[in-house]
């Protein structure tokens, strides 16, 4: 069958040679608009900026400008020696990050000793504290000794029959080698007379109660428990038992980093307070694993305090547990710092959720560049920082570092990442798309 939307109307020779080109346009256009578009999404390029004259700015996308003390560096204002870093953080595959900056008009011929970049999880690259120990709360055995860890010192049972009389399960001591006891002090032994050590877990009429400060904590739910401790840990109690302590006024919610779900969010745990998880490229952006997240009830979610929304920029939370995936040690993230969870004992008796894949490398690759400045515009500059090396590495951050030769004060900053075009390109952003479309409907 053959429509013709026109059939009344014909075109003379002139005015047919005209149209039969346009068309040909029309075909040409519509071809190379079709090509650059699919080119746009399959070679994409991603800008991020900072504009030091309006740090408040909501446009500002490059996150937390600092200097070596950590301290924020709003001005822009750079000392001869001293460091600026900065974060742009984002889930893909790039070949090229290319970083331009202004400078403030009086500083227009300063020079640069470095820039260089890293990618990991800005979290992996906290500085390192000291190994931990044991979790609070942990019953431990060594041979024939007896230990409960109470604010972070072991306290050691006087003897068999001390355990028995204060009701403490034995079968919840867990059994370890005497230097996995060395990772925590040494505290007062508990004699006949000492009474529940702090830090004792307690079931009294289906509640769990933590002893804190000589005072019963009680926790919000068995969920909330469970994120902390085994069931089988707590010392069974009567009704009674809740008259010989206070009761304190501030319950025990999750633990850090715990991951709650309830009604079309996800939230994340950090500090008595949960955050929203902005969206599913953002939890697997950051490792997070589906099968940790715990469904909340309405109560253990009132709660909380809810803030801003954790986005793809946000750290990960303290209570997180980054897994090596070159040699597999295991650190846990607490009051800004990474630290070492020495034995496989220590790890299990803080873990609550999947430990998030790091990679160690990411601690020494790094890209650097030669700064230059526009030969159009006297206070700005430019270098290119080949990243596609990096793309091996886990993480969605990338942490740069600039180092002045002399004192300046840059006014604006602005980090493009790029794509090579190339077959191997193509192949990791079709496998994202595909993993994004997993993500938004495949849960």
């Amino acid at each position: 069958m053959h429509f013709d939307l026109s059939p009344t109307i014909i075109l003379d020779e002139k005015n047919s040679l005209l149209y039969g080109r346009m068309r040909v346009f029309l075909y040409i256009f519509s071809f190379l608009l079709a090509l650059y578009l699919a080119f746009r999404i399959l070679f994409p390029s991603l800008f991020f900026e900072f504009s030091f004259n309006n740090p408040r700015a909501k446009s500002n996308t490059i996150t937390n400008p600092r200097d070596e003390n950590l301290a924020p560096l709003e001005k822009g204002l750079l000392n001869e020696g001293k460091s600026l870093f900065f974060n742009t953080s984002l889930v893909g595959t790039y070949s090229t990050a290319i970083v331009s900056m202004t400078l403030d008009k009086k500083y227009p011929n300063s020079s640069f000793e470095s820039l260089s970049v890293r990618k990991s999880y800005n979290a992996f690259l906290y500085p390192e504290g000291e190994a931990m120990g044991f979790r609070d709360g942990t019953l431990l055995k060594n041979k024939s000794d007896f230990y409960i860890v109470s604010d972070g010192k072991l306290q050691k049972f006087a003897g068999a029959k001390i355990i028995d009389a204060l009701g403490f399960p034995v079968n919840s001591f867990l059994n370890v080698a005497g230097d996995e006891l060395t990772y925590n002090s040494k505290g007062d032994a508990i004699g006949k007379n000492s009474g529940y050590p702090d830090d004792s877990l307690f079931l009294i009429q289906n509640n769990f109660y933590q002893l804190q400060d000589n005072k019963l904590k009680k926790f919000i739910s068995d969920f909330a428990f469970s994120t902390h401790y085994e069931s089988g840990q707590a010392i069974k109690k009567n009704a009674d038992f809740l008259k010989e302590y206070e009761i304190d006024s501030d319950p025990i919610g999750f633990s850090e980093g715990s991951l709650l779900s309830y009604a079309d969010s996800i939230y994340v745990v950090e500090g008595g307070k949960i955050f929203p998880i902005d969206n599913p490229l953002t939890f697997s952006g950051k490792g997070f694993d589906w099968n940790d997240v715990i469904q909340a009830s309405a109560d253990e979610i009132a709660f909380y305090e809810k803030e801003k929304l954790f986005t793809i920029a946000s750290d990960h939370p303290s209570g997180t547990i980054f897994n090596t995936t070159e040699d597999h040690l295991n650190y846990l993230i607490i009051d800004g710092q990474k630290r070492l969870l020495p034995t496989e004992n220590i790890f299990s008796s803080w873990v609550n959720t999947t430990p998030v894949p790091a990679s160690k490398d990411s601690l020494d690759i790094k890209s650097n560049c030669q700064i230059k400045k526009y030969f159009w515009k006297s206070n700005a500059f430019q270098c290119s920082l080949a990243i596609v090396e990096m793309q091996q590495l886990i993480g969605s951050d990338y942490v740069f570092s600039l180092k002045p030769a002399e004192k300046t004060q840059i006014d604006f900053l602005n980090v493009e990442f790029k794509k090579d075009i190339g077959f191997k390109n193509f192949r990791f952003t079709a496998s994202e798309i595909l993993n994004r479309i997993k993500n938004n409907y495949a849960r």
